[in-house]
């Protein structure tokens, strides 16, 4: 028997529902027409009365009711069966449309043989694009947590709320295998802030892949879903980005958008880490819809030392650890670096996909130059050694050469502007490299050719490059790469620069 499947066709709004010990108390519970899905936070201690706090996002309405160890009759919003399975009892709630607008809610020991398909953690996700759906929701889901997406596109948000499953295509060399991802709900955060507030304060994870940028944008929202929290436990805040330090960014902005008196008490309500994410989205076939095919590879690395004496949340796909700094910087200097450099060198040559481009004996010369000097950095600064990095930088290179993939040059090579600042893939080691006084020869190269990634069709980013280099080399490299003109690298790119402006007159 399997009620959850029976509702999903009706899209059902969700109430969120925790219990906790309390006082008896009664309950005004308003009418609504649509079905409902309760579910759980916390167990129940049988020698206690119970308290329910009812958020119903839709309406904004926050109601309470406790009640002893017994049966109570409340008036009816729809039809909805659940059984919350603990160590000590379990709830089954019978909630039946009526003209008289009344309904049963029992509490009886556990029904032998009827299990919930949903358990009651939540996510909420931020970014319903690709790689919201297609990484970090696919884990959440196998993780048997509710996802909860928000996004500022209306089309995105139609969509999750019209459609209750969509696929994830996982390919590699071998062949593809495709998983149903179902459990999920979506809210726009342009319309429905306030839906999204309460999501967040009932929530035990939030996860985001909107890119870089728009972290400062959506930090606000997400400060007041924390401050709007009393679950003891605190939030896990995990920013799923191609950066460095991600999480700590959110945080800086999440912080600068919480009262100053309330700062001092947020790591009670939220805990934040950083992560290392790699894993290939290709550009999508036309007409795919929410499915999105996917490379079947994965890292997803994150630190664990945030949640202290509350321990990380259970998700299998993450790999926790102490330390993050060598898998970011590692994933960050060998697969984006070895990516972009790709994609640029591929473009200037008039190459349409990645696979194709390392096809071309020089081009892959030039990729495996370029991360044999990052490989540099990574094992002098991390320790790693140098045959796992190198035999890492050949499986890297190995993915990218997988024509399943179908990845599209101009895809891998947006945002240059993004991709040539200070903390990313060219500038981090390259600079890095200058301080230390090692070789960085084949990193200005790949920097030279993001240069040229001018006025893509598609890619605002490469219209602002072109209109930056307008400037004076000084003025344009100081303005991508935020380096100092003391700074030992600065020279290197400033001659990049003016090269390039040299051959656009």
């Amino acid at each position: 028997m399997s009620v959850f499947r029976w509702l999903s066709p009706f899209s059902p709004r969700f109430l969120s529902l925790s219990i906790k010990a309390s006082l008896h108390h009664s309950f005004p519970c308003s009418n609504h027409s649509r079905p409902f899905l309760f579910y759980f936070k916390t167990t129940y201690n049988p020698s206690l009365p119970l308290s329910f706090s009812f958020f119903y996002s839709p309406l904004n309405i926050q109601e309470s009711l406790t009640l002893p160890f017994s049966t109570l009759v409340i008036p009816s919003i729809d039809i909805l069966h659940w059984t919350l399975s603990t160590s000590l009892v379990s709830l089954y709630l019978l909630l039946l449309s009526h003209t008289d607008s009344s309904a049963f809610l029992h509490l009886t020991q556990s029904i032998a043989g009827f299990q919930p398909s949903i358990m009651g953690k939540k996510a909420v996700q931020f970014g319903g694009g690709n790689i919201g759906r297609g990484f970090v929701a696919e884990f959440l889901h196998a993780a048997d947590y509710e996802v909860v997406f928000v996004d500022v596109m209306d089309s995105i948000i139609d969509s999750l709320q019209k459609n209750p499953s969509y696929e994830v295509t996982e390919v590699s060399e071998e062949g593809e295998n495709t998983k149903t991802i179902t459990n999920y709900r979506a809210i726009s955060s342009k319309h429905n802030e306030s839906d999204v507030v309460q999501e967040i304060a009932t929530a035990d994870v939030v996860t985001c892949a909107v890119g870089p940028r728009i972290l400062k944008f959506i930090a606000p929202v997400i400060a007041k879903g924390i401050d709007a929290r009393t679950d003891s436990k605190p939030l896990a805040v995990i920013a799923c980005e191609n950066a460095i330090g991600a999480t700590d960014t959110l945080h800086g902005f999440i912080k600068d958008n919480t009262d100053s008196e309330r700062v001092t008490t947020l790591y009670d309500r939220a805990r934040f880490a950083n992560s290392a994410i790699d894993r290939i989205v290709p550009n999508q076939p036309p007409n795919s819809g929410l499915n999105v095919r996917i490379e079947k590879y994965y890292e997803w690395v994150v630190e664990k030392t945030p949640f202290g004496e509350h321990g990380h949340p259970d998700i299998p796909a993450i790999h926790w650890v102490d330390n993050l700094d060598p898998y970011i910087e590692r994933k960050l200097y060998t697969v984006n670096t070895g990516h972009a450099t790709t994609a640029y060198y591929a473009h200037k040559r008039g190459k349409k996909m990645i696979a194709e481009a390392l096809e071309d004996p020089e081009i892959r010369s030039i990729v495996h130059k370029v991360l044999d000097e990052t490989a540099s950095l990574i094992v002098a600064k991390h320790g790693i050694p140098e045959q796992e990095q190198k035999e890492y930088v050949d499986k890297i290179v190995s993915r990218f050469s997988n024509p399943y993939l179908e990845d599209n040059v101009e895809r891998v090579g947006r945002a240059p502007v993004r991709k040539l600042s200070r903390k990313e893939r060219f500038i981090g080691p390259a600079s890095q490299l200058a301080e230390r006084g090692q070789k960085f020869d084949a990193l200005l190269g790949a920097i030279e050719m993001a240069l040229r990634f001018q006025n893509v069709n598609g890619d605002e980013e490469s219209a602002d490059l072109a209109r930056i280099l307008e400037k004076s080399a000084d003025e344009a490299t100081a303005e991508l790469t935020e380096l100092e003109q003391d700074h030992p690298l600065f020279s290197h790119v400033v001659e990049r620069v003016s090269t390039v402006q040299q051959e656009a007159k």
